[in-house]
């Protein structure tokens, strides 16, 4: 690029709070690839479209600013540009900690912002408020509170595990009686593309479900198994057999021995009836792998998202990656589903949604994550990543 001087900080904003303690990245354009950029004195590098990259120590917070310098030829532009950072520690002491709110009493987990079906939603549990996602209760699931904290609520899944969800998912509920669930005798029903394992119970149970080798483990909290016969097709060997073991007094947990190693599953509640619906694997060809896979493309974002130096948003970025994604998967004979094929937004669970619908064989979900305050873009070795849940 070869424009004026027009010096252009996109990272940190005009007065954005940096969140590390000592130093930082600044990123930002410059309008020609020829200019040179100082940032407190410090060179930064500029690339050759003009944008520029610069690793520096945090600004004093008595004068919160970066002191930019541009020059190209005979031309020097000096910007001052004005953050927020921590101010020193002065040894105060730390607030004392909200007391726990531990009035107990029976609620029903919902969500009442939810755009998707009860099919498609899950209340998300958490391990400590704030955590990672690590449990997926069925909308509606009636549970005992026993604690409140700092926007969180703390049920008691039974006598021996409790976990956290947000304030905005838990309702009170008119009936101070626990729900009754005990569980009645099983069947294994056979589709063309999975199988299901069906479960009677009075009300809907939190659980948990953990695959391993040829196997899927379902734990039930608060229910009691009372299950003598569980009946199977003829003729169907996905799921081999189902064991059951009350496990603690009020926790009971099934587990499906599989002729495969799981390929997907999907919890639903249909009149009265748990069901864990365990997905066929496909029949792959080996010369031509892809042939006849449902492949879903997610091009993150928006909302959100990172911006580049050049103000090149993410979202933008990764929607003509996954655009060329999708007629590489089609050339290998792959239909592809897009959860997003315009500028347009897409919300996060309507993504997952998408997928479900489409019965997608994988979801690919491309991003361009930034790195987070503290890192050192020069030095740090993060490169491509691969996530994926296995309970």
């Amino acid at each position: 690029m070869a424009g004026p001087l027009d010096v252009h900080v996109v990272y940190p904003a005009d007065r954005q709070f940096i969140t590390s303690s000592d130093s930082t990245f600044v990123l930002g354009s410059l309008g020609n690839g020829h200019a040179t950029l100082t940032i407190d004195g410090a060179p930064a590098q500029v690339y050759p479209n003009g944008a520029f990259m610069a690793w520096v120590a945090n600004p004093p917070a008595s004068n919160p600013r970066y002191q930019l310098v541009a020059a190209l030829g005979a031309d020097t532009v000096r910007v001052s540009h004005e953050v927020r950072v921590r101010a020193p520690y002065r040894g105060r002491p730390e607030p004392a900690p909200s007391p726990l709110d531990t009035t107990s009493a029976w609620v029903r987990l919902d969500d009442p912002f939810s755009t998707v079906p009860d099919t498609d939603d899950a209340i998300v549990g958490r391990a400590i408020p704030g955590s990672t996602y690590h449990w997926f209760l069925l909308p509606g699931t009636v549970v005992r509170r026993d604690g409140r904290l700092g926007g969180y609520t703390r049920i008691a899944l039974d006598r021996e595990l409790q976990i956290w969800v947000p304030d905005s998912l838990v309702h009170a509920v008119d009936d101070t009686q626990p729900p009754r669930r005990v569980t009645g005798d099983g069947v294994v029903r056979s589709a063309p593309g999975y199988e299901d394992f069906v479960l009677p119970v009075a009300n809907r149970p939190a659980y948990f479900i953990e695959e391993r080798d040829h196997a899927i483990d379902l734990t039930l909290y608060d229910t009691h198994g009372n299950t003598d016969i569980i009946s199977y097709p003829t003729g169907d060997t996905l799921i081999r057999r189902v064991e059951w073991a009350q496990v603690a007094t009020d926790r009971v947990r099934y587990t499906l021995h599989l002729t495969a190693n799981p390929y997907g599953y999907l919890v639903l509640w249909q009149d009265g009836h748990f069901v864990l619906r365990v997905r066929r694997p496909p029949a792959v060809d080996s010369a031509h792998p892809l042939r006849g896979l449902v492949i879903a493309v997610d091009a993150g974002h928006p909302p959100g998202g990172a911006t580049g130096p050049t103000d090149l948003h993410e979202s933008t970025a990764v929607l003509a990656v996954a655009q060329r994604l999708k007629a590489l998967l089609e050339s290998r004979g792959a239909a592809v589903v897009m959860t997003r094929a315009t500028p347009d937004p897409v919300g996060l669970e309507d993504r997952a949604v998408i997928a479900r619908r489409a019965e997608a064989d994988a979801f690919v979900s491309i991003h361009l994550n930034a790195f987070p305050d503290g890192t050192d873009p020069f030095t740090a070795t993060e490169g491509s990543a691969t996530y994926f849940y296995r309970g």
